[in-house]
């Protein structure tokens, strides 16, 4: 599984960041793609995530992956 997440900045409203991080040490979570639209000078969004890792999203897709998309 690979989750996209996207938040304002990680130090006020990243929630769950402790739970996300361990899934992907125990292996519940294949990636985890964290995108913060306030905390550096450029904004950067969830679908900049998903464009940067095209190849990966297009290889999940060929094997019949589900995409759920929410906001």
């Amino acid at each position: 599984m690979v989750l996209y997440y996207g938040c304002r900045r990680s130090d006020e409203d990243y929630i769950y960041r402790e739970e996300l991080e361990e899934y992907v040490k125990v292996g519940l979570l294949s990636e985890l793609f964290t995108a913060l639209s306030r905390q550096f000078g450029e904004k950067v969004y969830v679908q900049h995530k998903m464009w940067e890792s095209r190849d990966l999203l297009w290889d999940l897709i060929q094997k019949g992956a589900n995409i759920f998309v929410c906001g």
